[in-house]
C-alpha cells in the first residue's frame, strides 16, 4: 500500500473516478478519498486526516458551486493543527492564465495540473516531492 493518502476535492463525480483510476494505475494500491462537497472535505481534513502521520496530497478543483478552490484554500489555511505533510495541487479545466499564475504563486499550492489527470501528469507533478511520499514516479 502506498504510504501517501490522496484526497480529491471536485464537484464532478466522473472526474473524481478518473483521478482515482489514474492515481491507482500510477502509484499502485492507494488510499484515495473523493469529496464533491468542499465543506465535507475540510471537515474530514480537520477531523480524520489531521492526526494522520503520513503525507497527504490534495487535488483541488477551482470551479465548484458554493465554494471555489480559492475559498477552500483560505479556509484550509485556518484549520487548527494542520500538519506540514499536506501537498496541494490545483486540478482544473480552467484555461485562464490568471488562474494558473495564481496557483503557481500561491504559498500552499505545489502545482497546477490541467484536467484530466493522467499518469504522465502525475509523474511530472511528483518529480519534485520529497522521498517521504514514498511514491514510485514513472515518466
Amino acid at each position: 500500500m502506498n504510504p501517501t493518502t490522496f484526497i480529491i476535492v471536485d464537484d464532478d463525480a466522473i472526474n473524481n473516478m478518473v483521478c482515482k483510476i489514474a492515481i491507482e494505475r500510477h502509484f499502485g494500491p492507494s488510499e484515495v478519498y473523493s469529496y464533491q462537497d468542499p465543506n465535507a472535505a475540510l471537515e474530514a481534513i480537520s477531523i480524520q486526516f489531521a492526526s494522520q502521520n503520513r503525507p497527504v496530497v490534495i487535488f483541488l478543483d477551482l470551479s465548484m458551486p458554493h465554494m471555489s478552490g480559492w475559498d477552500f484554500l483560505e479556509r484550509f489555511a485556518f484549520l487548527e493543527a494542520i500538519p506540514q505533510q499536506y501537498t496541494i495541487f490545483i486540478l482544473s479545466s480552467s484555461t485562464q492564465f490568471a488562474d494558473k499564475a495564481r496557483a503557481e504563486s500561491h504559498p500552499m499550492v505545489s502545482g497546477f495540473i490541467s484536467k484530466s489527470l493522467t499518469e504522465k501528469k502525475l509523474a511530472e507533478a511528483f518529480k519534485g516531492l520529497p522521498d517521504a511520499y514514498g511514491v514510485r514516479c514513472f515518466a
